[in-house]
């Protein structure tokens, strides 16, 4: 039996359910879970400068274990690198854009425990337009960024949500209830 995975990266599209992927996981294998929104940006939605996030992001997957969200091509290679098991969203687009949707009108005006302070959650009309174009514009981006983990067999490929259940025999514990 393969050893059960104690650092996890967790990537793909906006609106895929990654980061509610992230608290279970972490839930089910009392692994820390590390949103990367929460380090990327800051109050009012300034994003930080490339090299104070690229040094978080370092200091976390220099960590024994964790489960880790979100994208941040530039720094994704590396932490797929140093990833046990990368979990890539690659579902439908109209499916994350419509959970982009639902979590707007869900939390719209709160602030979101994945994502910095002072960042309530609003409405985007460049970030819906992201989502929409992510398979055609950063998928094949992401892949490269993926390719040492694909070739290493690391990667569990979600491309609809029922293919979730091998994340849970990979880590050897059950599903939680919906």
């Amino acid at each position: 039996m393969d050893e059960i995975p104690r650092r996890i990266a967790i990537v793909g599209n906006a609106g895929a359910d990654k980061s509610r992927l992230a608290v279970q996981v972490s839930a089910a294998t009392n692994l820390p879970v590390f949103h990367l929104d929460r380090y990327f940006w800051s109050a009012g939605w300034v994003m930080v400068e490339a090299e104070t996030f690229d040094a978080r992001h370092a200091d976390l997957i220099a960590q024994p274990v964790w489960v880790i969200d979100g994208n941040f091509s530039r720094t994704l290679a590396t932490r797929a690198g140093a990833a046990d098991l990368v979990i890539l969203f690659d579902l439908p687009r109209w499916q994350c854009l419509w959970g982009v949707l639902k979590r707007v009108a869900k939390t719209y005006g709160t602030e979101r425990p994945d994502m910095a302070p002072g960042c309530p959650e609003r409405i985007d009309f460049g970030f819906l337009a992201y989502v929409w174009a992510w398979k055609r514009k950063r998928r094949a981006q992401t892949l490269a960024a993926l390719e040492g983990a694909i070739d290493n067999g690391r990667v569990l490929v979600v491309r609809r949500h029922r293919d979730l259940a091998r994340v849970w025999e990979k880590l050897n514990t059950q599903a939680p209830p919906s």
